[in-house]
């Protein structure tokens, strides 16, 4: 009796794809969320009304935050677009969780914006400007 082998041929792309597969660090304990209020800073500002997520700058650190509940994006649009370091108060829903690997994750939702302050435009010199006597 012979043996038999199975050969499964796959094409690069789909090699591709699987060495692109990321191990997902799962969440397997949550937290109650908590409520504060704080100040956020934009920290990389997103020109699509429907993206539900934005990066602020926190304290010393920059997350990623969840927008959808609130209008920030659609008064963002409404002034022109945001700009890094607009500030907004606002009341935020932080979740902590344990993952499988044993590490903690944060997960930010900002409910509600209760103020906003522009940021400061600094005056840039004019660089092509020719200083004539």
């Amino acid at each position: 009796m012979g043996s038999t082998s199975v050969t499964e041929r796959i094409t690069k792309e789909e090699a591709r794809k699987i060495l692109n597969i990321h191990v997902v660090d799962a969440i397997v304990e949550e937290e109650e969320p908590q409520e504060v209020i704080a100040w956020v800073r934009v920290y990389a500002p997103v020109y699509d009304v429907a993206a539900d997520k934005w990066r602020f700058e926190y304290g010393d650190r920059r997350e990623y935050m969840d927008i959808g509940q609130t209008d920030i994006a659609k008064k963002a649009l409404r002034r022109g677009g945001a700009l890094l370091n607009d500030a907004y108060k606002v009341r935020l829903e932080i979740t902590q969780a344990r993952t499988v690997s044993g590490k903690f994750t944060n997960r930010y939702r900002i409910l509600e914006v209760l103020d906003f302050r522009p940021a400061t435009l600094m005056e840039q010199p004019d660089l092509f400007k020719r200083n004539e006597p």
